[in-house]
């Protein structure tokens, strides 16, 4: 149970409201990445987070406003990134047209840096939620689409200039297609969340080399299936 008295996280002290906050959120996640939502109750969120439910409840009001927190907290730094690579992008471009493999660069490179950098935990729940935005998958995170509406718009529109040979339909298709790949992507390589493995300095430095080349790889595939079927001169 949380005690009185300050705390440091992240170089600034905390409050005991905030520091049981943010307790209860890491515990939520790393439950998430085990059982999923469905079989994740507020009584073993409050057990893993040694507080009481009430204290649960205190912070969150219900199990579904823990968990669309928790997905706020890790989408909008994310979305935030990519919309600010997206704008670096277009203002390098000639004419604000920039091209598809700058884009793409910009959409992919945030989610998998961060995938490369963070625990396994989260970035299970992160493929999670971009899994749910691809399939729309009942009992997922669909109710979190409000986060990447901004995303999905300005990216859309990125992608339509940079291929004006492909109809806004079909491109809306195969940009769902891009999220599930791009999800199959974050979730690198096959392990399971096994809390006993440490993650060292090492394996994450071997991630962040292989999220370098696995972001080449990406953009060089993605960009090959959305012009697909566009003539060699286009």
């Amino acid at each position: 149970m949380a005690v009185l008295g300050g705390a440091r996280r992240n170089g600034r002290t905390e409050t005991v409201g905030e520091r049981t906050r943010l307790d209860i959120l890491e515990a939520t996640e790393r439950l998430l990445a085990v059982n999923g939502p469905n079989a994740t109750s507020i009584r073993s969120i409050a057990a893993r987070a040694d507080v009481n439910v009430a204290a649960v409840n205190y912070h969150f009001h219900s199990k579904d406003g823990l968990i669309d927190e928790l997905l706020r907290r890790r989408a909008t730094p994310l979305n935030q990134e990519r919309l600010k690579q997206l704008d670096v992008c277009l203002a390098a471009a000639e004419g604000n047209i920039a091209s598809l493999e700058s884009v793409l660069r910009a959409f992919v490179t945030p989610l998998l840096r961060f995938a490369a950098a963070e625990h396994l935990a989260a970035r299970a729940l992160v493929a999670a939620q971009f899994l749910s935005r691809a399939a729309h998958r009942p009992g997922g995170f669909n109710s979190a689409d409000y986060l990447h509406e901004t995303v999905e718009r300005r990216f859309l529109q990125a992608f339509s200039d940079a291929l004006p040979g492909v109809d806004r339909s079909t491109l809306s298709g195969r940009y769902r297609f891009l999220e599930g790949a791009l999800t199959l992507a974050m979730c690198g390589e096959d392990e399971t969340v096994d809390e006993t493995k440490v993650d060292t300095a090492e394996r994450k430095a071997a991630r962040m080399i292989a999220m370098s080349a696995a972001t080449t790889d990406f953009v060089a595939f993605a960009a090959a299936g959305l012009r697909s079927g566009l003539s060699a001169k286009s």
